[in-house]
């Protein structure tokens, strides 16, 4: 069989409620439970006599006390009061700092709750201020991607127009090339040219001589001169 251990209530500081404190002699009709504080001067013969400051309780059949020590609380039912034991007597706990205590309390929590719902009101601005912020900052993305986009189309661009320029560029190296060509044939031609004029010169020259040798032949002729005539060229013989 198994053993429980049952405190005993005035091992505890803490008293469970009584109902006056102000008796000095038992009530004549008790109901079970019934609990006071005996008040001083209690007749001699009374069922509490002997008992002054004790809780006595009420069994049903008799009544049994416990002697408080210091430190001891309990609550006083007529009198809506908590008293304390000083070690000689039970005095009413003074409140008032305790309650003005609580108000003040009650009055920073409430200043609490308000900076908290200033909080919040400023943490939903913030969070609407976000909003914009994200919604300018994906706009700006937006026209940031487009423009890449058509710049990256321009630099494509860019590139053949620059490829066909390289190429251009690379078909006039090649149209000089064949002008430096060119003028190297001019100049061979120029020197052909002057060749050729030396050539007509000389032609000239002789040409003018056999005229003068064809006139002294004339010349001859008209003279009927016979025999032989020795030109530049060569012997010419004539017979008339």
């Amino acid at each position: 069989m198994a053993n429980y251990r049952i405190p005993v209530l005035e091992d505890f500081s803490w008293q469970p409620p009584v109902k006056d404190k102000d008796l000095n002699e038992a009530p004549g009709a008790p109901s079970k439970g019934d609990r006071y504080i005996v008040a001083d001067a209690v007749p001699s013969g009374d069922d509490w006599f002997g008992h002054e400051n004790d809780i006595a309780w009420y069994d049903g059949s008799d009544w049994h006390f416990d002697t408080p020590v210091e430190g001891h609380h309990c609550w006083v039912l007529d009198e809506d009061t908590l008293y304390h034991y000083t070690g000689a007597e039970w005095n009413a706990d003074d409140i008032s700092g305790l309650e003005a205590s609580v108000i003040s309390i009650d009055t920073r929590v409430s200043n609490v709750e308000s900076s908290v719902g200033s909080i919040d009101t400023n943490l939903t601005a913030t969070d609407s201020s976000l909003d914009s912020v994200n919604t300018v900052v994906g706009g700006n993305v937006t026209d940031i991607s487009t423009n890449a986009s058509t710049n990256v189309v321009q630099d494509a661009g860019i590139s053949t127009n620059v490829d066909d320029i390289s190429t251009n560029a690379a078909g006039i190296s090649t149209n000089v090339a064949a002008i430096d060509n060119a003028e190297s044939s001019l100049g061979s031609i120029d020197t052909h040219v002057d060749s050729c004029d030396s050539s007509i010169v000389s032609i000239d020259t002789r040409a003018t001589n056999i005229e003068s040798s064809v006139g002294s032949i004339n010349t001859a002729l008209d003279g009927k001169l016979s025999g032989t005539y020795v030109s530049e060229y060569g012997a010419i013989e004539i017979t008339l």
